[in-house]
């Protein structure tokens, strides 16, 4: 385990360009203000349903467009959580008669954030790419072509990474590949050799740095302003 360990930590140097510090992945770092690090993300997202009957047909008919944005806080460099929304459309074909049904969606869910970069190789707030893994809990409602909303909600069960890469202090580029795990019948099409359908999500997009601060100080540093802040 340690090798993989260090063989992800090299590779992930190749991708860090940073002449920050970095700390120990054991260090402890003081408590942040409730406004501190948070930030918020929006991108454009692409869509591939897999239901019953979705394999018989061209997968170059069944991907799709929609976007998502999220909010999110960083409580310390390892572990953070946000809320996302995402909509757009879904591709889905009736089992046997390669028909495409163009259905949209919008759906909600809260995510559990694992900085895993920072995890295996200490926190650097300059590094230039973290890989940030999450699970998460959430709930989808469905559309009919002309955006009508039918009796049509499903709970999902979320699961992605999520690849940011530096670009300022403030700013981050990201691309996300997630999944989800819904009721089998939001196609319409209950039954089949499976219980539940999927949906794949490919979002780019970018990341803004919110509060007054987007770091993390490590308490045993030696800076006597951040001492004489702390005595206070």
């Amino acid at each position: 385990m340690k090798k993989v360990s260090l063989l992800l930590c090299l590779t992930l140097a190749f991708l860090s360009v940073s002449a920050q510090e970095t700390y120990d992945k054991k260090a402890v770092f003081k408590n942040n203000g409730f406004w501190d690090n948070w930030f918020i993300g929006a991108g454009a997202r692409g869509n591939v349903y897999f239901g019953d009957g979705d394999d018989e047909a061209d997968f170059l008919n069944r991907p799709s467009l929609g976007g998502s944005l999220f909010v999110g806080k960083w409580f310390t460099p390892k572990i953070g959580a946000r809320l996302a929304f995402e909509g757009g459309s879904i591709h889905q074909f009736s089992k046997g008669f390669d028909v495409m049904n163009h259905q949209h969606y919008v759906g909600g869910h809260v995510d559990a954030l694992f900085n895993l970069t920072n995890m295996l190789c200490g926190y650097n707030p300059n590094r230039f790419y973290n890989f940030i893994p999450y699970v998460g809990l959430g709930i989808n409602h469905g559309f009919d072509a002309d955006w009508k909303s039918v009796e049509n909600n499903t709970v999902t069960f979320n699961a992605g990474f999520l690849n940011t890469f530096r670009l300022s202090n403030k700013l981050s580029a990201f691309i996300e590949i997630s999944g989800s795990v819904l009721d089998d019948d939001f196609d319409y099409q209950p039954g089949g050799d499976w219980s539940y359908d999927g949906l794949l999500g490919g979002t780019a997009g970018l990341i803004l740095n919110l509060g007054s601060t987007a770091t993390f100080v490590p308490v045993g540093n030696t800076d006597q302003a951040l001492i004489d802040d702390l005595n206070s």
